[in-house]
Parts: C-alpha cells; structure tokens; sequence
C-alpha cells in the first residue's frame, strides 16, 4: 500500500493526472460506510432542510470572522439541540410537527409583575404540544404563578 501511494505521488508530479485507487482501498472505504453513518447523514440533511425550511433561514454576511465563526457556532448548537429533542421525543414516541412546536413555544411567555413592592411572575399556560414536549426532554415547567423566595 505504501509503495503504491509513493508510486501515486510520482504519477501525480510527472503527469499532472491522478490515477484511481486500487480495488482493495475502494473496497474498504465502501464498507467503512456503515448503515449507522448512513442514517446520522440523513438526519442531519433532514435537519438542514428543517432548518432552512421552517426556521426561515437565509444567508447572512458577516465583517468580521469572529462574527462567522460565532454564527457558525449558533447554528450548530441549534441542530444539536434539535436532534437530542427528536431523540428523546422518539423514546417516548412522540412525533410533534416542527411548525407546531415552534407556534407552542411562540406562545409561551413569561411576565414579572411589580405592584406596591410585591413581585409575582406569571407564566402562560402550555398549550398544544409544548405540555409533552417538555415531558419528554424531562424539563419540569414553572408553575403558573410563583412569588420569589424571600432574602
């Protein structure tokens, strides 16, 4: 195998060409692709076509690299939050619609409210698929109406 790679770097510098591979490396690289690579390929294609889809993403150009490099990082941190919530979601078998989890999650909001020296936050309550979307990533919601502990 070395000898043929050194025999390769000889043809690519003499005739500018790259020859292919011998039968037994391609047979190799065919069979390292796994069924359980195939399918986490798949699932991250699913999840850039989602993302592109219906997180309404569209290209966004950066100054700075620092800039990239953070956006970068943002969109990945979302497909791999993505895929632990599909995850955990089919342990329970719950298959939610991304578009309805978005309108659920839309809709729940949180208020603090401050009168005569009393602060009570209120939480809307969760409607649609947000009550067992939270049940299966196991994240336990705050109740509806809650007080501060006092200092």
């Amino acid at each position: 195998m070395v000898a043929w790679l050194k025999l390769n770097r000889l043809r690519e510098t003499r005739y500018g060409s790259k020859p292919a591979p011998p039968p037994i490396m391609r047979r190799s690289r065919s069979v390292c692709r796994s069924n359980y690579q195939r399918h986490h390929e798949w699932d991250i294609e699913e999840l850039f076509r989602t993302a592109k889809a219906l997180m309404r993403t569209r290209p966004i150009y950066h100054s700075s690299d620092a800039a990239i490099r953070g956006h970068v990082f943002c969109s990945f941190l979302a497909l791999v939050l993505r895929k632990e919530l599909d995850e955990r979601c089919r342990t329970v078998a719950f298959r939610p619609e991304w578009a309805d989890v978005l309108r659920d999650l839309d809709r729940l909001q949180e208020i603090e409210i401050d009168k005569d020296g009393r602060r009570i936050t209120l939480r809307t309550p969760a409607t649609g698929v947000v009550g067992p979307l939270f049940k299966a990533a196991r994240i336990a919601l705050p109740p509806n109406v809650r007080e501060p502990a006092p200092a």
